[in-house]
């Protein structure tokens, strides 16, 4: 038979201390002898004790924690719209940063899937500390997945741009890398998957090194130079907010040109000396020489200072150099290209034959799209001589204008373009 729980005694019944005193015969052994003044209880009695429920916060500003991941951009390229066309989006959804677009690409060809998110360029952005974009929002369910339950290791939301690589590869690997480490078969289930020839793959990187450091310093520079780059949102207005906005610009344009003086550090030995003024890029020097940055302006003679990012002394870029290598690189890459291209009569409408001959796309494709793509889209200034040299490259070959549009026209216009 199941006995009852003994039920806990009301204040006045609890037992009093062993060995008390009980000179107060009216109590009987057991009972406290303690009782609140009336006096006590009248002013208790004023102020009773009331449980409310939980208040229900209601924040239009908040936003609920993502269902997919989402991985945060530079602003896409402005759109060219005809007036009498129904208004259309201002900006694209590729973005105008190759670095940016190389991992919406990346993302795109590892079969994520994911969101994607465009941010105002500014030089405050970005959890890690060098502020860089892209950086990826995790939504709750990938953070539970790549829990740990033997550690007590949290996982963070935000993937920086620098922790990007390490994600991508743990998360969502290149199929011939699943190939190498798992059972020999693809994720569609076409059967076994042909492992990559290792003369391909050794070549695959060095053709994206190049690519990354030459080529990449290359269109930088020439976004750099864009009246554009870093205009004010509309929200900028006041003579304090215009203060603010130079001080970040210079900021901005001083992290660019030390990025670019480390991509090309071996082809920019004349980065420590003054850009040459008769150069159709001298402008970069003239155009920030009147930049303040911590009481130095960012142009006229080279001084020694401390560059934590690269080390090097990254006031006066050489552009010349720059820009000779990057022309340097994507000729020998679209000789290469052309090469291995098949004929255009021979491609089958809507396929695409990926880089270097391989049966689907990597690392090489997305950093080639990200950066042909850029280059074509940039705006061609009249009154700034050397803003079509990348794109006078790429034009004059045919293998990879039509590679970069199949590219665009299968996994970009369906996006938003």
């Amino acid at each position: 038979m199941a006995t009852e729980a003994a039920r806990y005694p009301d204040f006045d019944s609890l037992p009093s201390p062993a060995g008390a005193d009980r000179t107060n015969a009216n109590f009987p052994p057991g009972v406290s002898t303690y009782r609140i003044p009336s006096w006590a209880k009248a002013v208790f009695a004023r102020f009773p004790l009331h449980e409310w429920p939980e208040a229900e916060v209601h924040d239009a500003s908040h936003n609920p924690p993502p269902s997919k991941p989402v991985l945060y951009v530079a602003q896409g390229h402005p759109r060219r719209s005809s007036p009498s066309v129904t208004p259309t989006p201002a900006r694209g959804w590729a973005s105008s940063d190759p670095r940016c677009l190389r991992w919406q690409m990346s993302l795109i060809f590892r079969g994520v899937d994911f969101e994607t998110e465009q941010l105002q360029e500014r030089s405050s952005w970005g959890p890690d500390p060098a502020n860089q974009m892209p950086f990826l929002h995790l939504p709750p369910s990938y953070q539970a997945q790549a829990a740990l339950p033997s550690t007590s290791r949290s996982v963070k939301s935000l993937v920086a741009a620098q922790d990007l690589p390490m994600w991508s590869e743990t998360n969502a690997p290149w199929n011939r890398d699943k190939v190498e480490i798992g059972p020999r078969t693809d994720l569609k289930g076409k059967g076994p998957a042909r492992l990559q020839d290792e003369e391909q793959q050794a070549e695959s990187e060095i053709w994206t090194s190049l690519l990354e450091t030459k080529v990449m310093a290359g269109v930088l520079l020439q976004r750099l130079v864009l009246p554009d780059f870093g205009a004010r949102g509309p929200r900028s207005a006041g003579a304090l907010s215009s203060l603010l906005h130079t001080h970040l610009l210079s900021q901005q344009k001083l992290l660019e040109l030390r990025r670019i003086d480390a991509l090309s550090s071996d082809s920019s030995s004349l980065s420590r000396m003054q850009t040459k003024k008769w150069s159709p890029w001298g402008m970069l020097s003239s155009a920030l020489s009147n930049v303040s940055f911590n009481g130095s302006t960012l142009g006229g003679e080279a001084e020694e200072e401390d560059a934590s990012l690269t080390g090097a002394n990254a006031r006066n870029v050489d552009a010349d150099s720059v820009l000779a290598a990057a022309v340097e690189a994507l000729e020998a890459f679209a000789a290469r290209v052309a090469a291995s291209a098949p004929e255009a009569e021979a491609v089958e409408e809507g396929s695409i034959t990926w880089l270097l001959g391989r049966p689907e796309p990597g690392e090489l494709d997305a950093l080639a799209f990200a950066l042909l793509h850029t280059i074509l889209s940039l705006p061609v200034e009249k009154d700034i001589n050397g803003t079509s040299i990348l794109r006078a490259c790429v034009e004059r070959s045919p293998a990879l204008s039509r590679w970069t549009r199949q590219v665009w026209a299968m996994h970009v216009k369906p996006r938003g373009g």
